[in-house]
């Protein structure tokens, strides 16, 4: 079994656009249908991804990363990516990872979740 910080080393090799490359783009949940409670009227403000990371996240996600049947274990992790709460580095550690996890036959879910800590965000963090 390969390290998993081998993964990060690919961070500049894929490209955002490259999601899906070699299988169907993985799909998309939202947590709530009609935007997270409190900030509905915010649901369809557009997320902004730049290179490795994602900020404006107002319509919380979990992207699922499943394992073809051949090689599905039962297993399933959550990943949270980080980022110190103003910023998501979605691309290594939610994306990347989930591929990972999914080319061993685990299940992975990784989170999009609001930035409380970001410069202007209306959300506050729990203390």
């Amino acid at each position: 079994m390969r390290p998993l910080p081998a993964v990060y080393s690919l961070l500049f090799a894929i490209p955002f656009v490259a999601l899906g490359a070699g299988g169907p783009a993985p799909e998309v949940i939202h947590l709530w249908t009609n935007g997270a409670p409190g900030f509905e009227d915010r649901k369809d403000i557009p997320e902004v991804a730049v290179s490795y990371k994602v900020n404006h996240i107002n319509n919380p996600s979990v992207t699922l990363f499943l394992p073809s049947k051949e090689k599905a274990t039962g297993a399933a992790v959550v990943i949270f990516p980080g980022g110190g709460n103003s910023e998501l580095v979605f691309i290594p550690e939610g994306i990347e990872a989930g591929q990972y996890f999914a080319s061993y036959g685990v299940a992975a879910f990784a989170a999009k979740y609001r930035l409380a800590g970001e410069p202007g965000s209306p959300y506050n963090a729990v203390k």
